[in-house]
């Protein structure tokens, strides 16, 4: 968990002042061998989105695949895009559905209904009745789930504003002692 946590770091910036991917890949890579999948997740973004290096979708891939295998929504649902855009596999909508359906399921046994992901999972599904990707066409359900993926966007807005605000008080108090 160390290694991810110095990764982490190093991806944003936080030491140094500017991300350096490489380093970031290294602790990652680490943790990785350790069995964090977190680790793996993260990884699996650096070579999907080229951060650093070259774009690799077949080590996302893969890495995606090792992280959605513990049960990591966030790289399960990133299997659903890929088989959406035909990204170093074969397009699919039945394995979109099922990716994006898993995350759904996933984040749901986590029974976290303010968790960071959800309104991103739940925007997926919403996709799935909107355009019919490996189901029927459902403009009723696709509605749904929109409804859930704004209430869980909102639900964050409002935390971080929350947030802000009560930063600002504080550092407020500070300033006037």
């Amino acid at each position: 968990m160390a290694a991810n946590n110095l990764g982490a770091l190093y991806y944003g910036g936080r030491i140094g002042g500017e991300s350096d991917y490489e380093k970031a890949t290294e602790y990652y890579e680490i943790a990785d061998r350790l069995g964090y999948s977190l680790a793996s997740e993260n990884l699996a973004y650096i070579y999907y989105y080229g951060f650093g290096t070259e774009v690799d979708y077949e080590k996302a891939y893969l890495y995606f695949s090792k992280a959605a295998l513990c049960g990591r929504y966030e790289a399960t649902y990133k299997l659903g895009d890929m088989f959406r855009n035909g990204f170093y596999v074969e397009k699919s909508e039945k394995m979109t559905s099922y990716f994006y359906r898993r995350a759904m399921e996933l984040v749901w046994q986590d029974n976290v209904s303010n968790n960071k992901y959800l309104g991103c999972v739940y925007q997926r599904v919403v996709d799935l009745f909107y355009e019919g990707i490996g189901t029927a066409q459902d403009d009723a359900e696709a509605f749904r789930y929109y409804q859930l993926a704004e209430e869980c966007y909102i639900r964050r807005l409002l935390m971080a504003t929350n947030t802000m605000l009560i930063r600002f008080r504080l550092s407020s108090k500070d300033r006037k002692s």
